[in-house]
């Protein structure tokens, strides 16, 4: 079957051409040529979606319909997606005056760099050599960008630039004379029409002329949601976190399974934050049941398919366990039930009891070991310390069998959760079944690291990008630091009365010590978190979910955000290429800081709030 995509083209492709497509001449292109096409201000230019390098003599025809100095940009087929932006990750070169100078820094473009690799290796888009887009390079009175993360609410609109330097890049904005905020704010309303539903990102440039300002549109993308907005399934209702059963973050592999199961099924529980959260009425949510499908073709099939049956078997079972009519007691803990009514009156019961318990996770989720190890320190306590006055629990029968033994142990209302565990235990199997043949086949360095990847990952036929299990786990260990509410109501997250913000005179919420010190700036990147302060980690340092405090965020610091739990920038700017990319991974964010690196201390206790723009720190004494 022929491909929708066109071949790339070894030649410049002048973005009034309709011959330009995302897949060869990458989405910035695309883009630009199609806003360029409904009569919006877009320079001119070309596009080399090619796999060859231009030779002088392509640059010299360029040359004839778009005159030197040129501005040398990416537009990669990954850049500006619907994972994610990749902005600030790739390069852009200018002025470049000469065709040596262009082929050099065509050639630099063309190389990926390590923040665009590790971006794509966690949002699991592939990364290719970009095509390279030519403009005119231009001097403007002004350059900015305009942020709008949700379209409709105009208090949301943030528009930021600046005269003497490059806002995207992380220099300070200026405050902007107000004929020409209108005038961009117009350039946003002409804009959105044009772009999938949702926020949007615009670059600007402009120059002053007879009747205001004249106004370049230089960039613009989808704006995606911030990892720390809700998921738009919990628009509606009222969503809550378990703790009981899960109060640790969920590993990779088991967030996936929780959204195959509100995908598949309508079932009413989503992963956010790392965290569960189920809604409370469990009326089902839009899904279908796709049931098993067909594996491709490639290495690990037999552990694959394995895989593939047992969560099929497991996303069925818990349909019906979150489905059941019978509910159970609130608050109840199965393994502490367990212990709770271990028999110590008769070594063969006591041997079973302990058989049994020995399948269940220390939490509620396949990553997770059995609880085996406490069990047998407490076999060792029971055997040496038998309590000859405890009334015998489970009378003994002829036709003893141990799922009676147990069934006649504990709550009956508990029941169900041994019914789980075992079925957590065969997928937790069944991923390290995937994950010992992965390490034998070098994919992976331990088994255990296949609970880093996502369910469609597993189930590829592919080794995973070398460096995602590493990213993967430092995203987690800064998800650890995350202050994830305790539920959402309609969309707006909710914490309980003690965690709720302080605001200006009020008591230090909970947690945070009345003796802490404050400061303000604005809100760059939405959620809580705490930590431990720090500067940025060096390349190659884990993050170890600190909470990175800097004078500027700049794109090259973009390959150190994964694992950073939380931001506290001196310089302002709101709208920079680092702080977009710190919004995808949900980094929440206070830029404007001022004197931060100089009053909060390197090791002390920080906790940001980045929908309020607050910073509180504590100095341990």
């Amino acid at each position: 079957m022929q491909s929708g995509n066109p071949a790339p083209t070894n030649e410049f492709l002048t973005l009034d051409s309709d011959r330009i497509h995302p897949a060869t001449c990458g989405n910035k292109a695309a883009r630009l040529a199609q806003l360029r096409r409904r009569g919006l201000p877009v320079l001119a230019g070309a596009v080399w979606g090619g796999n060859e390098i231009p030779s002088e003599a392509d640059f010299l025809r360029l040359e004839r319909t778009l005159p030197r100095p040129w501005i040398l940009r990416s537009s990669a087929a990954s850049e500006d997606g619907n994972l994610t932006s990749l902005a600030g990750c790739h390069l852009s070169v200018g002025p470049v005056s000469g065709i040596p100078e262009a082929l050099e820094a065509f050639g630099r473009i063309r190389r990926s760099t390590d923040a665009a690799r590790s971006l794509g290796a966690i949002s699991g888009v592939v990364i290719g050599s970009p095509a390279v887009l030519i403009q005119p390079h231009r001097i403007f009175a002004f350059t900015g960008v305009a942020l709008w993360p949700h379209p409709g609410d105009e208090t949301t609109l943030r528009i930021e630039g600046a005269s003497g330097g490059r806002v995207v890049d992380g220099d300070a904005p200026e405050e902007l004379p107000v004929t020409l905020t209108d005038r961009v704010r117009q350039l946003v309303l002409q804009t959105l029409p044009e772009l999938p539903a949702g926020g949007l990102d615009l670059e600007w440039g402009a120059l002053p002329d007879g009747q205001g300002w004249e106004l370049t549109l230089l960039q613009a993308r989808p704006l995606l949601p911030s990892a720390q907005d809700p998921p738009s399934y919990m628009s509606s209702g009222v969503w809550i976190r378990n703790t009981h059963h899960h109060p640790h973050v969920l590993s990779v592999f088991y967030a996936s399974i929780i959204e195959a199961t509100r995908d598949r099924l309508g079932l009413p529980q989503g992963a956010w934050l790392g965290r569960l959260y189920e809604r409370d009425d469990h009326d089902p949510l839009p899904g279908f049941d796709a049931g098993i499908q067909e594996l491709a073709a490639g290495p690990l099939r037999d552990q694959r398919h394995r895989l593939q049956v047992q969560v099929d078997r497991f996303v069925r079972f818990v349909r019906s366990y979150l489905t059941r009519r019978r509910p159970v007691r609130p608050g109840a803990n199965c393994v502490a039930a367990l212990l709770a009514a271990a028999p110590r009156d008769c070594v063969l019961k006591r041997d079973r009891w302990f058989g049994f318990c020995e399948i269940f996770p220390s939490f509620w989720d396949p990553q997770a070991p059995s609880i085996a190890d406490g069990l047998e320190r407490l076999r060792v306590v029971c055997q040496a310390k038998p309590d000859p006055a405890r009334p015998e629990i489970v009378r003994p029968a002829p036709d003893d069998t141990p799922w009676r033994v147990f069934a006649r142990s504990v709550d009956s209302r508990e029941q169900d959760d041994w019914v789980f565990a075992r079925m957590l235990r065969t997928l937790r199997i069944a991923v390290l079944d995937w994950g010992d043949a992965a390490t034998t086949a070098g994919w992976l360095a331990t088994p255990q690291d296949a609970f880093l990847l996502t369910l469609p990952e597993l189930l590829a036929g592919r080794p995973p990008a070398p460096a995602l299990p590493g990213l993967r786990r430092q995203l987690l260990r800064a998800q650890e630091s995350f202050s994830a509410p305790e539920r959402v109501v309609d969309g707006v997250p909710r914490w309980s009365q003690v965690h709720q913000p302080a605001s200006a005179g009020e008591p230090a919420s909970a947690g945070e010590p009345a003796s802490a010190g404050e400061l303000r700036g604005e809100g760059a990147v939405p959620g809580r978190a705490g930590g431990v302060a720090g500067p940025l980690p060096v390349p190659g340092e884990a993050a170890d979910g600190r909470i990175a405090v800097v004078h500027a965020l700049t794109p090259q610091d973009i390959v150190l955000l994964p694992g950073v739990a939380g931001l506290i920038v001196e310089r302002p700017g709101t709208c920079g290429h680092a702080v977009l990319i710190a919004r995808e991974l949900g980094i929440p964010t206070v830029t404007g800081v001022a004197d931060c690196i100089h009053r909060i201390p390197a090791g002390s206790q920080v906790w940001v709030d980045g929908t309020l723009g607050r910073v509180r720190w504590h100095q341990p004494t």
